[in-house]
């Protein structure tokens, strides 16, 4: 079990590297910030990303934190509310995260039907110390 969830979130975290960073611009920019800052935003390590939606935390207060006070000046008062409110987050990194999930989906059910070819073409059931029916004593 264990070891299928380790396959299941690096396959979810492999996906998210590709397709997390620029969602996270694009929907920075469309809230109304600087390219500077959706730039910020496409560095966002997606395990990060990933974790903090599992555990409800937005972590877009805290990156705004670590930018230069003359660039977090220049975003309006609005779009850092809409930025930090609770809905921004969970809705830039949806479409990604759904992409992923799908993707390991996809990766599992090809896993157990390759897993049942293998079982099919195993042979007969064989007990050590048994004869087989056609063996004469």
């Amino acid at each position: 079990m264990i070891i299928s969830q380790m396959l299941f979130f690096t396959i979810i975290i492999v996906s998210l590297s590709a397709s997390l960073p620029g969602a996270l611009s694009a929907a920075v920019t469309s809230a109304g910030a600087s390219s500077q800052v959706a730039q910020v935003f496409s560095s966002t390590p997606a395990s990060g990303a990933l974790f903090a939606a599992f555990l409800g935390y937005n972590p877009v207060a805290t990156i705004l934190h670590t930018l230069p006070s003359s660039l977090v000046s220049s975003i309006p008062t609005a779009t850092i509310n809409y930025l930090t409110g609770s809905t921004f987050f969970p809705n830039a990194i949806s479409a990604p995260f759904m992409t992923a999930l799908r993707e390991a989906f996809i990766i599992g059910a090809i896993m157990c039907v390759v897993a049942a070819v293998c079982s099919a073409l195993r042979g007969g059931k064989y007990v050590y110390g048994q004869k087989k029916p056609t063996e004469k004593e």
